[in-house]
């Protein structure tokens, strides 16, 4: 089904190009979506450590001084 959309999208392909198209697509997935997760994960930890009481106190500490 998967080949069938990709073979309607770009009629000049053939079947190998489909499959290849496909495993790519695959392929890119898996590399690249456990990246943009723990980027996120870390951009999320980040903001939730700066906002934290103890981060807060030693900035405050050094103003103070």
């Amino acid at each position: 089904m998967v080949f069938v959309a990709l073979r309607e999208l770009f009629p000049k392909i053939g079947p190998q190009a489909a499959w290849l198209l496909w495993l790519g697509a695959g392929i890119f997935g898996i590399a690249v979506l456990p990246m943009v997760v723990l980027a996120l994960l870390a951009v999320w930890s980040h903001r939730k450590f700066l906002s934290s009481q103890v981060v807060t106190t030693l900035f405050r500490d050094r103003e103070e001084d």
